[in-house]
């Protein structure tokens, strides 16, 4: 009941739509163009400062008062596992359950879910980010390089590099059965980016994979 009358107020909504606009967001809008006006946009940059300088105290006091019980925060840690093996197995099921569903259902289902999305605005989404980066770049080159710079002198590098030592190995050789069965394709796909079909290459392609090239040779590598 309750889903047949959210369905007929959204058909509602629709059917009394003016200038391709449902009226919903009509009257959201009158609202919303009402109520912003009148708020004050320094007071509301202050009060969400404050609200996170709150929540940073929160987590201060939190850290403070289990310096005092460490066992609390150690039981935890030991609990980490238990507390995710169920979300684990309840997503198990979920895909267990897709499986067991008639394969070809499933797959014009899916086919029809998956066209329904709008994949011009997931664009327009990504080239407007793009723009705005770059519009940012353009106008205030420092901000991204200062802030990069500012967090690399920050990290002790050697700990990262005692830390690239051990890990970077280690996962490798704990996952090399998954990447020797991935890497013929990753390699394959990789050249046929670096030989593009009939070999056709802007100035900026072919002076990279001739950086490429000269790198790979400087190190050691054979033509």
């Amino acid at each position: 009941s309750l889903c047949e009358f959210i369905r007929r107020l959204h058909t509602g909504n629709y059917l009394l739509a003016k200038a391709g606009k449902p009226l919903f967001q009509i009257y959201l809008t009158s609202l919303l163009k009402e109520a912003l006006p009148v708020i004050d946009p320094l007071l509301l940059k202050k009060a969400r400062i404050a609200l996170a300088e709150d929540k940073e105290a929160i987590a201060n006091a939190l850290a403070d008062a289990v310096t005092d019980n460490p066992n609390l925060m150690l039981e935890t840690v030991s609990a980490y596992g238990s507390m995710k093996t169920p979300l684990i197995k309840g997503t198990s099921r979920k895909i267990r359950l897709l499986e067991e569903i008639d394969q070809d259902q499933l797959a014009d289902a899916t086919a029809r879910g998956l066209s329904d999305l709008d994949t011009f605005e997931i664009a327009e989404v990504i080239n407007g980010f793009l723009r705005t980066i770059n519009s940012i770049h353009t106008l205030r080159p420092e901000v991204f390089s200062t802030i990069a710079t500012s967090i690399a002198d920050s990290v002790d590098i050697q700990e990262l590099r005692d830390t690239a030592q051990w890990i970077l190995p280690e996962f490798v050789e704990a996952n090399r059965m998954v990447i020797e069965a991935c890497m013929p394709v990753i390699i394959n796909s990789l050249c046929a980016v670096l030989n593009p079909q009939g070999g056709i290459m802007d100035e900026e392609q072919l002076e990279a994979f001739n950086n490429l090239k000269t790198a790979l040779l400087a190190a050691g590598g054979e033509r």
